[in-house]
């Protein structure tokens, strides 16, 4: 746990799709898996428009974190106080940004654009499989993949907790993705 960086499969949510992704049995189940990474940032996004993205943390939910730290690991890490620290948030505004979400789905529209240019060695070597090189993205898949990479643009929270340097990125896919769906509509 912990990856982090500006590259499409440079952090957790994305290395864990691509790990679905890795695993699944046949071109249909990559296309079923691509598809539900830009449903789940739909279902995000709704949510996110009703405000229901904003949680007041709970004492509940305080005791609950620190149940799942695991101690050992952290003892010794200088004045760091675990316990103050999250007993700290109770009662604060958490916004869930729907970085989980977004990474998936940036991940599938990198796996699109590469199947779609034929360039799989853009994508990390587990992903170099007959299932994942057979499929072939379609023109609403596309389509899907860059209203979904849009959407995620225009949700401000994430952008400025990611950077600038992932927001620019995020708009080249889009602009690549924007491309081969021109491409296909003119085939």
């Amino acid at each position: 746990m912990g990856a982090w960086s500006t590259k499409p499969f440079g952090n957790d949510s994305a290395l864990d799709f691509a790990g679905a992704i890795s695993d699944s049995k046949s071109p249909s189940e990559v296309k079923m898996l691509i598809l539900q990474s830009f449903a789940d940032y739909a279902v995000y996004s709704g949510k996110r428009a009703r405000g229901e993205n904003k949680v007041v943390r709970t004492a509940e939910h305080a005791e609950w974190m620190l149940s799942q730290i695991a101690w050992p690991e952290i003892l010794g890490v200088g004045d760091l106080n675990v316990i103050e620290a999250v007993r700290s948030g109770i009662g604060k505004e958490d916004i869930d940004t729907g970085s989980a979400e977004a990474f998936a789905a940036i991940a599938a529209g990198t796996i699109l654009a590469a199947l779609h240019h034929g360039d799989i060695n853009r994508l990390p070597e587990d992903l170099h499989q007959p299932q994942v090189q057979a499929y072939r993205p379609n023109l609403p898949e596309l389509e899907d993949a860059v209203s979904t990479l849009l959407d995620i643009q225009r949700n401000s929270e994430l952008c400025r907790e990611c950077g600038s340097a992932w927001k620019k990125g995020v708009k080249l896919l889009t602009l690549e993705l924007k491309a081969a769906v021109a491409l296909t509509q003119a085939l």
